[in-house]
């Protein structure tokens, strides 16, 4: 490969790179979320167990539907974490070792 070829490669790695941090930000945001999946993730769970009563016969703890909401909240913060670490893993392991290997053969020459 030569130094204009290198070079040329490792601008397209950086841009990947800086494309792929962007995606994560997003994801972490919010902007990726897949409702659909969430949905199905959240019916997957074991049903949620009835409400405690009090030593006073009223109910303790969340109602049903604040448990729902929080397990639909679970999911989706679980989402958003895996995309994001897809995408910062492809950063981290792929793509800054490909640059800093044409960088290091860059200045050997």
């Amino acid at each position: 490969m030569s130094p204009d070829e290198m070079r040329a490669r490792i601008a397209e790695l950086t841009a990947e790179a800086a494309a792929l941090r962007a995606f994560a930000d997003a994801a972490d945001r919010g902007e990726h979320d897949d409702e659909q999946r969430i949905a199905a993730a959240v019916a997957r769970m074991l049903p949620i167990p009835e409400p405690k009563r009090g030593l006073f016969g009223g109910i303790k703890g969340k109602s049903r539907q604040e448990q729902e909401q929080e397990r639909i909240e679970l999911v989706r913060r679980a989402q958003r974490s895996t995309l994001s670490l897809h995408a910062l893993n492809r950063v981290t392991k792929e793509i800054y070792p490909e640059i800093h290997e044409l960088q290091f053969r860059l200045a050997t020459l």
